[in-house]
């Protein structure tokens, strides 16, 4: 007990505050004090009074070539040159106004490159899917394409920005060249479907439809067609053995056609039988193999007297009312 009365009493830690404690400055701020102290909001008010006297000036600029040049193609072209001074001095006034203000450089870099990206999109995209075309090889040159069931035609140079195409069909039948070139973008390979003539399977399987009327001798057209596609089809036997092999081969692609010869199929429609040959071609051969077999066909057909070629006919009875006569 003595040694504890020797000893000095421990000094007491004054209560805790319950007052409210001191918060950063910022909160202390009224919202439109705090919104106006942030130096983005005066480098945001600047660029939008620049915008502001862009579209005035360019609206001026506007009006007075309208009002004082008349011919059309030289008001056109000043006009195309004033709005590009325009968009460029705009450029240069924009980005002083953001390396004057107090943001950090990474925050400059960071907006330039957003801005760059979202102007300059269409020409990476483009530059991308020339990549993508070089490196995966959707397509070469020579090869016959289709995009996205619209144009067609042949590759005839594949560029940094886009490819170009001698164009085939539109308002000529059968895939004949119409002579036009015309230039794609190469960012259509992400968006759209490229269909290519040549890549796997180096022929095309072709139909054509020959409708014979009920009377006629069917089995004896059958055989007569089948005859004549067998032998005028240019795909030999030994190159149809060939193409089978190297189609269960290659590693690119599962592609399995076990027979590549000629078939002729039987159906009936409304009005005849319908025999459709079916054989192998090449893909710029479908005009001339199938102008050849119709010759063949007709001639054939000329010789026997139990085939009738059958087309849509109409007859009016008594009463003029119109029907249909198989």
């Amino acid at each position: 007990m003595s040694r504890l009365r020797g000893r000095r009493p421990l000094a007491r830690l004054p209560p805790p505050s319950r007052g409210v404690q001191e918060r950063p400055e910022p909160f202390h701020m009224k919202p439109l004090e705090f919104l106006f102290s942030d130096p983005r909001y005066f480098l945001l008010h600047d660029i939008v009074i620049t915008l502001a006297v862009y579209l005035v000036l360019r609206w001026a600029l506007n009006r007075t070539l309208q009002r004082t040049v008349k011919d059309d193609e030289m008001r056109f072209r000043v006009g195309k040159v004033s709005n590009y001074v325009l968009k460029g001095l705009l450029l240069v006034v924009v980005a002083q106004l953001v390396a004057q203000n107090r943001w950090s450089a990474a925050s400059f870099v960071g907006l330039l490159s957003a801005g760059i990206a979202f102007v300059f999109r269409e020409p990476i995209l483009n530059i991308a899917g020339w990549l993508f075309i070089i490196v995966r090889k959707p397509f070469s040159l020579g090869d016959r394409v289709q995009i996205d069931e619209h144009q067609a035609g042949d590759v005839i140079d594949i560029g940094l920005h886009d490819f170009s195409i001698l164009e085939i069909g539109n308002w000529v039948q059968a895939d004949q060249s119409t002579g036009r070139i015309i230039h794609v973008p190469n960012s259509v390979i992400f968006t759209k479907a490229i269909a290519n003539y040549h890549q796997g399977f180096p022929y095309l399987w072709h139909e054509l439809e020959v409708a014979i009327t009920f009377q006629s001798d069917w089995k004896l057209a059958l055989e007569t067609l089948q005859s004549i596609a067998s032998s005028h089809t240019e795909v030999s036997r030994k190159e149809q053995a060939q193409v089978v092999e190297e189609l269960a081969r290659q590693e690119d692609y599962l592609i399995r056609f076990k027979h590549l010869t000629p078939i002729v199929y039987l159906k009936k429609s409304d009005y005849a039988l319908v025999l459709t040959v079916r054989y192998c071609c090449d893909p710029r051969a479908r005009r001339s193999t199938e102008s050849a077999l119709w010759q063949l066909i007709l001639e054939a057909f000329a010789e026997a007297d139990s085939i009738e070629l059958a087309y849509p006919t109409q007859t009016l009875k008594g009463d003029w009312s119109l029907c249909t006569r198989t």
